[in-house]
């Protein structure tokens, strides 16, 4: 299985270092290893939300008006872009940053790190 760039890093963030004779790992950890910036969070969270519902043009109203026009295309490409959304809202939430374009397998390897 080949590991996404994403995920190499969050097993490289999360390992412990047994044998590192050149110091080289420690300063990968050391570099990465940064807070998640609570202001980015914030903004993050707040856009996504509004986007999600309740604001115009809000994506689950896009859906709802797509499908009355019977418009499956739109209907699929909206759902995908409120999906995003949802998945952007709880990275941000749990401070993780965004396994850019991961595959499933990825994030379920992903899910068990962090657990």
């Amino acid at each position: 299985m080949r590991l996404s760039c994403s995920l190499r890093g969050k097993i490289l963030l999360h390992s412990e270092i047994l044998y590192d004779r050149a110091g080289a790992l420690t300063r990968l950890q050391n570099k990465y290893k940064i807070k998640y910036p609570e202001q980015l969070r914030q903004n993050i969270i707040e856009k996504n939300v509004r986007l999600l519902d309740g604001y115009i043009p809000s994506y689950s109203d896009q859906i709802v008006k797509a499908s009355e026009r019977m418009e499956i295309v739109s209907v699929n490409h909206r759902t995908t872009e409120f999906i995003a959304s949802y998945f952007d809202i709880l990275f941000a939430y749990n401070e993780v940053t965004h396994p850019v374009e991961a595959s499933v397998s990825s994030i379920r390897n992903l899910k068990r790190m962090l657990n």
